[in-house]
């Protein structure tokens, strides 16, 4: 499923769907907090931050249940261009050119 989180940022979730929206709704406050407090949109990279250390600490604690979902985060702008980023159910944020996630990961790396 592909989401709108901010003017400028776009996600892709592969896994539970209700995680998914989970962590969505998540993004999308994080992006109005920020534009909220900055006056300005917030970088991508600031929100895979957030995002990771949100979805790291559901992992971390017993008594919360691990998020099943992975992200794929991307934003365009004329300055930088095409970032695009990926945060796995741990919390692990890392920066791709080209990235696949979800059941035909393997497929698409060939």
């Amino acid at each position: 499923r592909v989401h709108s989180v901010d003017s400028h940022i776009g996600a892709a979730v592969a896994g539970l769907l209700s995680d998914a929206r989970a962590v969505v709704n998540r993004a999308r406050d994080e992006a109005a907090d920020y534009r909220d407090t900055f006056q300005v949109p917030i970088p991508l990279k600031s929100l895979t931050e957030r995002l990771g250390k949100y979805m790291h600490y559901f992992t971390v604690y017993g008594s919360l249940r691990p998020f099943g979902v992975c992200i794929l985060l991307g934003t365009w702008d004329e300055a930088n261009g095409a970032k695009l980023m990926e945060i796995d159910p741990s919390g692990t944020v890392r920066g791709y050119y080209g990235c696949a996630v979800g059941k035909g990961k393997q497929n698409a790396k060939t």
